[in-house]
Formats: C-alpha cells, sequence, structure tokens
C-alpha cells in the first residue's frame, strides 16, 4: 500500500490560483415597507486568494527519490504535500 501511495503522492496534480477580488457592497434599506428612506451600505470589503505551491527544489528532490527506497522521513515528507495549499486574505 505504501509503494501505490508513494506513486499517487509523487504523480499529484496541483492548482494554481491566484485571484483577487472585491465583494459586493449591500444595500440595507432602515424601512423595508418604505419608498424612500435612509440605507445602510455594507461593504463586504475585499478577497484574495493565492496558491502555496511546491518550491521547484523540492520537486526535483522527491522525483531523485523515485526509485530509492523511502525512509520514514521521506514518507512524511511527501505526505507534507500532499494537499494543495492555499492563503486566504480578507
Amino acid at each position: 500500500m505504501r509503494k501505490e501511495t508513494q506513486a499517487g503522492l509523487e504523480h499529484d496534480k496541483t492548482l494554481d490560483i491566484c485571484m483577487d477580488m472585491n465583494a459586493p457592497i449591500i444595500l440595507i434599506p432602515k424601512h423595508i415597507m418604505a419608498k424612500q428612506c435612509a440605507h445602510m451600505i455594507l461593504d463586504a470589503g475585499h478577497i484574495a486568494i493565492q496558491s502555496g505551491l511546491i518550491e521547484k527544489s523540492t520537486l526535483a528532490e522527491i522525483d531523485m527519490k523515485h526509485s530509492q527506497q523511502y525512509s520514514e522521513e521521506n514518507y512524511k515528507q511527501l505526505q507534507s504535500h500532499m494537499y494543495n495549499h492555499f492563503f486566504l486574505k480578507l
């Protein structure tokens, strides 16, 4: 099972995202039934999402170990890169 996991992690695909957008502005009326009234304007802010990609040198190091016997430390390193990492700023 470890060999299958190793092969799956070595050839895992990553997603490169760099998204920067402004959130909508929400208008909330003071009186719902009135045609003209004061409104509260809620600026929902700003959102930015960016991928935390693995360094190319780390990928090369993992690729070089492909034909070698993996140690426990190597498996832990490989598993730490198993998931895509994203940074979210609000």
